[in-house]
């Protein structure tokens, strides 16, 4: 499976078309909810997945990338795929992949399906791998499609511009179905607004309707931020129980927020690791996610601020330093995830205007062994950049165990 990380993305549809058909069309066989955007779409495909759970629902739930297991990718009910489901079905396929060399995430896409549709799933939450309009997974037939935030990311197969990749992201919605979407820029709701009209799609504003902020009062959000998600979440529930006759109370709502980290593998998003010091892990990777930080590490007090900070080749780079110094760290210790497309620390730092405060490591391990070394008690670490980061972060700390 991971050999074929080495073929790219391939942004069509024409591979993973080949793999359905093959598998007899298994995505036919699942309500789904499909879930584009920049930001955002993680933690709503989380909650959803978990809030539905709690309803009774027998729940699927595709995301990616994993943090620590492939596995996190592909889970039903909260509990991921088995070894060997994955096993048998890679083998039962090889043939197919010697045909057509189809891209890991194709593989993956099709298993996700084929799984969720042995286990009869009532309803799969399905998150966009890349994109919407040619991404592998915009083969669904969703009861929702929902955008949760629009920003530039993705450039090289997205375009360089919010008009361009709203154009992509809105490639997922269907024909006289529902469309949801959170807080985007002016112009994409423009964008969507026309779409959803052409299309006789019913289209949802929850950034206007902001259901969850007039309805559940009573339950603790941090970061603020995910508070804009579950106004989302909310719309979406909103059209589940009146349009589909779907039975979701406010007490489901509830647990399945408190319960959303046992339920979804919740990893990354603003996590506390450890005390004394603390250490958070963020996979913000874009400037729209990175723009957060600042107000959310208020909620901890702490002394010095050492930041952790990788990033991906094809990002907007320029953009993502200028928020990282806005921190005020005391250190930022640059660093290289294991992957093709993660940026050098030489190469990052360039894009930084105060390099007295720059420290270079060649990986999560040494740069795990530098932060420990500075750090005391009283201070805060924190690890973003990018999914591989913060993977890559957790897995040297399990091996060295410098923060247990």
């Amino acid at each position: 499976m991971f050999s074929l990380e080495r073929l790219g993305i391939k942004y069509n549809l024409n591979n993973i078309n080949y793999l359905l058909e093959h598998l007899g069309n298994p995505q036919k066989n699942f309500k789904s909810i499909h879930i584009a955007g920049t930001n955002g779409k993680g933690s709503v495909s989380s909650y959803l997945n978990s809030i539905l759970i709690e309803s009774g629902y027998k729940t699927a739930l595709y995301t990616s990338p994993h943090i620590l297991d492939f596995r996190e990718r592909i889970s039903v009910n909260g509990n991921l795929i088995t070894k060997n489901f994955i096993i048998t079905f890679t083998e039962n396929i090889k043939s197919v992949i010697k045909k057509i060399n189809p891209s890991f995430f194709e593989v993956t896409t099709a298993m996700a399906f084929e799984y969720f549709s042995v286990k009869k799933a009532d309803v799969a939450v399905i998150e966009t791998g890349l994109g919407g309009r040619l991404d592998s997974t915009n083969v669904l037939n969703p009861l929702v499609s929902v955008i949760t935030a629009i920003g530039i990311d993705h450039t090289s197969f997205l375009g360089n511009s919010i008009e361009k990749i709203t154009f992509e992201k809105a490639g997922i919605i269907k024909k006289k179905s529902f469309c949801v979407t959170g807080k985007l820029p002016k112009i994409s709701y423009k964008i969507i607004e026309e779409k959803c009209e052409k299309l006789k799609t019913h289209y949802i504003n929850s950034d206007k309707e902001k259901l969850f902020e007039k309805f559940v009062t009573d339950v603790k959000i941090s970061p603020d931020y995910q508070k804009i998600n579950l106004n989302t979440v909310m719309s979406v529930i909103t059209v589940l129980n009146f349009y589909y006759r779907f039975n979701i109370k406010k007490s489901d709502i509830k647990s399945g927020i408190k319960n959303v980290s046992v339920n979804s593998h919740f990893h990354g998003r603003f996590e506390k690791i450890h005390s004394n010091p603390i250490v958070i892990t963020d996979v913000s990777h874009n400037p729209q996610a990175l723009s957060n930080l600042k107000s959310n590490l208020k909620n901890y007090k702490h002394n010095k601020l050492i930041v952790i900070f990788g990033l991906m080749a094809d990002k907007d780079i320029n953009k993502c330093a200028k928020e990282i110094e806005k921190l005020n760290s005391e250190k930022i210790i640059l660093t290289k995830a294991e992957i093709k497309r993660s940026l050098g620390s030489d190469e990052l730092k360039e894009y930084f205007k105060n390099k007295k405060k720059l420290i270079l490591s060649e990986n999560l391990s040494e740069a795990l062994k530098i932060a420990k070394s500075i750090i005391t008690k009283k201070d805060l670490l924190l690890v973003t950049g990018s999914f591989y980061v913060v993977s890559d972060f957790l897995l040297a700390n399990k091996k060295l165990k410098l923060f247990n």
